[in-house]
């Protein structure tokens, strides 16, 4: 999945003994020294993203809407997932929907999470998303977790996944966590479906831990390690 739990190491030349850090301090006397026990540093969570250019995402068509984030809306795709190694084409599959048929110039959202918690980069964030629902969504952060939830289950993965996703929006944007909704309750939709729905606040106690806690760095892959990444995700490996 895209989760990776680093550890911040803030200690200088600590000495390993074992589970335990120490580090060796002088005492008063000069031919003496004492060991003191040092703190496990915080561990800090790292969520990886996939660039569009290794997804496969067509260039941009039009102009985007500049907005600024106001708050965070879960939806999922709609379109049953079975099987993971088919998320990237399933990508590729609702970009082209979006700009051929509908009409936007890119895939309508900023961040689509796969059934193994990969994340995928949408639209830029600063852009406005689209939708053909009865809502305005300026200011909306929009995270898609791919599948059908009306007819399957979130993993524990793509939970995880779309919690860190609202913990990094918090402290990127500064919006709360309490602006955390499913589609569903700003539009006249079933989104984000039904077992997705029953466990946003599930999503946001994680997401509450994360900020108040480690915090999540996002970081974008390198090209070449992502294309990589999507190589062993459409053959299964991961």
């Amino acid at each position: 999945m895209g989760f990776e739990w680093l550890r911040r190491n803030d200690v200088t030349a600590p000495v390993t003994l074992g589970q335990a850090s120490f580090e060796t301090v002088a005492s008063d006397s000069p031919t003496t020294t004492s060991l003191v026990l040092v703190p496990d540093p915080p561990a800090s969570a790292r969520l990886t993203v996939i660039p569009k250019t290794a997804w496969g995402a067509a260039p941009v068509v039009g102009t985007f809407v500049e907005h600024q984030i106001t708050r965070i809306t879960v939806h999922h795709s709609g379109s049953f997932l079975k099987d993971n190694q088919n998320a990237p084409q399933r990508l590729r599959d609702h970009q082209t929907y979006h700009q051929t048929d509908q009409g936007w110039p890119d895939l309508a959202y900023h961040y689509v999470v796969d059934r193994n918690g990969h994340v995928y980069e949408g639209r830029p964030v600063w852009a406005v998303g689209d939708t053909n629902t009865d809502y305005d969504p300026t200011g909306h952060f929009l995270i898609c977790c791919e599948g059908e939830f009306n007819n399957q289950t979130p993993t524990p993965d793509q939970l995880e996944a779309a919690a860190g996703l609202a913990a990094w929006a918090r402290t990127r944007y500064g919006v709360g966590l309490d602006t955390v909704i499913g589609h569903r309750d700003v539009a006249s939709t079933s989104c984000p479906g039904d077992t997705l729905y029953a466990e946003l606040d599930q999503v946001i106690a994680r997401a509450h831990h994360l900020f108040d806690g480690p915090g999540v760095d996002l970081v974008t892959l390198d090209d070449q390690i992502a294309l990589g990444l999507v190589a062993d995700i459409e053959s299964g490996r991961v």
